[in-house]
């Protein structure tokens, strides 16, 4: 299908889903639905292919969650659906993926991420970090990191002291 037919179908089915009429809206939602699953099980093998085998279906619905939301503020003359639909699919399956699978909000799962990411980029360096250094790459607090190794199953034994695990 060229730009034309598939911006012209785009606009046609926005405008049912912006319409008063609730069968014309179910019609709308389902296209999209319907033209764009295969895309949500794309970006499931790109962005989240450890999980997509044991929460496929979880996945798929969050992924049609994002559809939703980006059908609210969707406008065909800016673009491909596609592409604007790629950031709420995205943000559905990392809330997803925090709240069910990792039992924590985005903001701390970003967090612990943040901190994961420093820790092994020292140890590759082959540096002997300290507690402080870890603070000082992430420019997070004191208290912040402790608690964020502590919710890693870290225990910190000294803040003066280099970090010492026990898993």
């Amino acid at each position: 299908m060229d730009n034309k037919k598939r911006k012209e179908e785009e606009k046609h089915y926005i405008d049912l889903y912006n319409s008063t009429n609730t069968n014309a809206r179910g019609i709308a939602v389902d296209y999209f639905y319907f033209k764009h699953e295969n895309y949500i099980k794309k970006l499931m093998g790109e962005f989240c292919p450890t999980y997509k085998v044991k929460y496929y279906d979880d996945l798929l619905s969050s992924g049609k969650v994002g559809i939703m939301e980006a059908l609210q503020k969707f406008d065909p003359e800016k673009g491909r659906f596609t592409t604007w639909s790629k950031r709420y699919i995205i943000h559905e399956f990392l809330n997803f993926l925090c709240e069910i699978v990792f039992q924590c909000s985005v903001y701390y799962a970003k967090l612990q991420n943040k901190i994961r990411k420093v820790i092994k980029k020292l140890e590759l360096e082959g540096i002997k970090y300290t507690f402080e250094d870890i603070c000082e790459q992430t420019g997070l607090s004191k208290k912040i990191v402790k608690r964020e190794l502590q919710m890693q199953d870290m225990v910190i034994l000294s803040f003066e002291q280099d970090i010492q695990y026990i898993y």
